[in-house]
């Protein structure tokens, strides 16, 4: 009787992007759809991608401009578990009803209490089936509802 003592890997890559719809107050007398407001209470939008590790209120207008999460293939452990601590981690508020195919909402924007700067950011999962998407996300909701429990 012989034993492999192979493992099997995952050669496949996971990454995850981030975008980020970024509300600036710029002290203008028009919002964000460039309308007119109160004198001095106007406010910019910017949307892009988002690279949380430098600056959650920064975007860019490429997607190679910024750096992904990246599942790493020696990490022992699920994918999917990976992106659902990822996506609860960086969006902290999931929005677990407006998942699409290829997207994951945060349910709250932050907004900075010095700067007023308020930024909604989405997760863009790359390399999963919508099956390990919806496998991560009802991770989540799992999770929630067994804090909600206690």
């Amino acid at each position: 009787m012989s034993v492999s003592l192979t493992k099997k890997v995952n050669l496949r890559k996971y990454f995850i992007y981030y975008s980020a719809d970024v509300i600036t107050p710029d002290g203008s007398d028009s919002d964000v759809y460039g309308e007119a407001c109160e004198p001095g209470h106007g406010m910019t939008r910017e949307n892009g991608w988002l690279d949380p590790d430098w600056s959650r209120d920064t975007v860019y207008e490429s997607h190679r401009d910024v750096r992904a999460d990246r599942y790493e293939a020696a990490w022992d452990g699920d994918p999917r578990k990976w992106l659902a601590e990822r996506l609860a981690t960086r969006l902290e508020y999931v929005d677990l009803d407006s998942a699409t195919w290829r997207s994951v909402y945060s349910s709250e924007g932050y907004t900075d209490p010095y700067t007023g700067v308020t930024v909604t950011v989405a997760a863009h999962p790359e390399g999963f089936e919508q099956w390990e998407i919806d496998s991560a996300l009802d991770m989540i909701r799992r999770e929630r509802i067994s804090l909600r429990n206690l």
